[in-house]
């Protein structure tokens, strides 16, 4: 084996460390934020309930980011045959219960925008709401 060659072995190895390090970082945020997730979406309503609409609507969206992320979709690709409806009462009625205060902030909106988003919206509340057990306590 050559120098060259030595070195180069090395510098991958010291790559792949680093990476394996970075993806573990990242792993460990995600987890984080996952547990997190509630409280987000409590402090969302705290805003919502305060008029602090661009922040509860920020948070609102980090908490969607992060269950889209968690169920491996596309941003707004959230359905309710992702969710267990046993073990995942709870999140789906806090997922219905955002979505229904997101509606109600685009729908204060002037812009054609904001009419499209509080529809989108609207249409996931709805969505996540029809025949769950959830549906009663909303």
């Amino acid at each position: 084996m050559t120098v060259s060659n030595y070195r180069e072995r090395k510098r991958q190895e010291r790559r792949k460390q680093i990476e394996d390090i970075i993806r573990m970082k990242r792993d460990r945020h995600k987890q984080e934020l996952f547990r997190k997730r509630i409280d987000l979406a409590r402090q969302g309503l705290v805003f919502y309930s305060a008029r602090k609409h661009i922040q509860a609507t920020r948070t609102f969206l980090t908490y969607l980011r992060i269950l889209e992320e968690w169920k491996k979709c596309p941003a707004g690709g959230l359905q309710p045959s992702m969710f267990d409806a046993e073990q995942d009462q709870v999140e789906i009625l806090i997922l219905s219960g955002v979505y229904w205060d997101l509606a109600k902030i685009y729908d204060r909106g002037p812009s054609e925008r904001s009419r499209t988003d509080m529809i989108q919206y609207l249409e996931k509340f709805v969505l996540f709401t029809t025949e769950k057990p959830s549906a009663a306590i909303s």
